[in-house]
């Protein structure tokens, strides 16, 4: 209400914590699914970055991790672009109907899989990741 009605710019402090005790898959949900919820109701700015342990303690490691998941947040919540090349009428007419096979597309690869995905959230393995983390982030 404060920010479509009044223009004023609010903040959620409380939509980022996690209770894990370290960097895993309860942090990342816990982040995620609270840090979307603040979006979708209006949030102008939502305080998520680093922070492990209800916010008690900070992470560089985790900072990238929320990074992605603002990213994927901001792609959400951004409206759709649509033009000449995002519609590719011609991908459509070249494919057909039936038995169409979009994904195998050079087009539908570019533009959604390749905006769907952070870069980290791309990564495969741990040792690819942490080859692309100082020494000093991943201590």
């Amino acid at each position: 209400m404060w920010r479509g009605r009044y223009n004023v710019p609010t903040m959620l402090s409380a939509c980022g914590p996690s209770s894990s005790k370290r960097i895993d898959f309860q942090t990342g949900y816990e982040k995620g699914i609270s840090s979307i919820l603040a979006g979708v109701s209006g949030a102008s700015v939502i305080n998520v970055l680093g922070g492990i342990s209800v916010e008690s303690t900070y992470h560089p490691v985790q900072s990238i991790l929320d990074d992605d998941i603002c990213a994927m947040i901001g792609r959400h919540l951004a409206a759709l672009e649509v033009n000449h090349d995002t519609l590719a009428l011609d991908v459509i007419a070249g494919v057909g109907p039936i038995p169409g096979n979009f994904p195998r597309t050079a087009h539908t690869r570019e533009w959604s899989l390749g905006q769907a995905l952070p870069p980290f959230s791309r990564l495969l393995t741990f040792s690819y990741l942490r080859a692309r983390i100082p020494a000093e982030a991943a201590q």
